[in-house]
């Protein structure tokens, strides 16, 4: 798991916000190491994809949003 309980709560509350506009989200925070950890919305919509190496590489892959809330323990 690359991210923190509160960042991935914060992602989350993202996620669900850029939902009520129906808008797609491809959001980038830095890890403490100084990497770039990006969790966008798939092509497909719905699935959720981690990022790391500058998004050349999936790290997580969850096939929805709730999937990724399960995952990090946020509350949904």
């Amino acid at each position: 798991m690359l991210l923190t309980h509160e960042q991935a709560a914060c992602l989350y509350a993202a996620m669900t916000c850029a939902n009520d506009v129906e808008a797609s989200y491809r959001l980038t925070m830095k890890h403490p190491d100084g990497t770039s950890i990006i969790v966008e919305e798939a092509p497909d919509g719905l699935a959720v994809r981690v990022l790391i190496d500058n998004g050349a590489t999936i790290a997580e892959h969850y096939a929805n949003q709730a999937s990724f809330a399960l995952a990090y323990g946020v509350a949904i």
